[in-house]
């Protein structure tokens, strides 16, 4: 039997991974007959939902592949890599990465990772070909809904780190705007104006938040929320952003901290009382937890005193004050 004509399905990475159930073969139009025509290309489909062709799905050395300027997986997301390194020296590699023809090839480097950064890093440190699959997009916003597809069936990049690509597509004007970035994501505009408050958080309070990576969407708005309330919950906001997501974990419990009072304002007073030449109490001068100072006439005085003409004589005395 001729070799040449071997079906590619039962070998190599193709066929490894259609037997690990990882990819599957799918009928791209319905008018296609069911089987295989010699000199046409088979199309696959990973769990994602991301489909390609035979033909794209090739070997390549890691070290020819670098991420793209818009990956939005940061460096602080790539948990549990020895997990994975593990994983691929025993099981071999089960999800191909998605690349494409690097724009500006340079050195070693010919191709851009449009997604699967982690696996590329595993691969590195195993020194092992790269299973990849190559795709050409002619228009950029394809290969950003093809991520966005990837990342949600591993559901493993955050809001926050979607929020900064997102205003990174804007910027670069690869998307005019936030509804029409929303509709090729598949998502809605609800969502998208959700997940951007993550932009709108001021430097300050982003930068005191110990896991911002694990900050959900809701505590992002609930910042938002209180922020848009009052120009003073910004400084205490900024106080208790080393404990959110550590000991802050609920927007109620964030709205609770930000009406607690600062340390700064809750100095201790301690009641003072005011006596006559006799010793008798006539009043006491004390401090609410916010210190705010009051005064308490003694109850003993309190039958025998003229409290409006009392009330006239404290009006003129703070009149001359203001």
């Amino acid at each position: 039997m001729n070799s040449s004509k071997r079906n590619v399905h039962n070998s190599g990475p193709l066929g490894m991974l259609m037997q690990k159930g990882q990819i599957k073969k799918v009928n791209t139009d319905v008018s296609e007959p069911k089987q295989h025509i010699p000199g046409t290309a088979s199309h696959f489909e990973m769990q994602s939902g991301v489909t390609f062709k035979e033909n794209e799905l090739i070997i390549v050395n890691p070290l020819s592949c670098e991420p793209w300027e818009y990956a939005n997986r940061q460096d602080e997301e790539l948990e549990d890599l020895d997990g994975l390194i593990q994983s691929i020296k025993t099981n071999e590699q089960l999800q191909p990465i998605v690349i494409m023809d690097h724009p500006s090839p340079h050195g070693d480097i010919k191709y851009q990772i449009i997604f699967g950064r982690k696996r590329h890093l595993a691969c590195l440190q195993l020194k092992r070909p790269l299973i990849a699959i190559k795709k050409k997009f002619s228009d950029l916003r394809d290969a950003i809904a093809i991520q966005y597809a990837e990342n949600e069936h591993r559901n493993n990049v955050s809001p926050y780190s979607n929020s900064l690509l997102y205003k990174k597509l804007l910027k670069d004007k690869v998307f005019n705007s936030q509804k029409e970035l929303a509709k090729k994501l598949g998502i809605s505009d609800a969502s998208m104006v959700a997940i951007m408050s993550f932009t709108k958080i001021p430097k300050m309070i982003l930068s005191n938040i110990p896991k911002i990576h694990k900050l959900s969407i809701i505590m992002s708005l609930t910042i938002n929320k209180l922020l848009n309330e009052s120009s003073i919950n910004l400084k205490k906001l900024e106080e208790v952003a080393p404990q959110i997501g550590i000991k802050i974990t609920s927007p109620s419990a964030l709205i609770r901290a930000v009406a607690k009072p600062s340390e700064s304002n809750t100095t201790t007073h301690k009641p003072q009382q005011f006596t006559d030449n006799n010793g008798n109490t006539l009043f006491s001068l004390r401090h609410s937890n916010k210190g705010v100072p009051s005064l308490v006439i003694h109850s003993s005085l309190a039958q025998k005193i003229d409290i409006e003409k009392l009330c006239l004589v404290f009006k003129e005395s703070m009149e001359k004050v203001v």
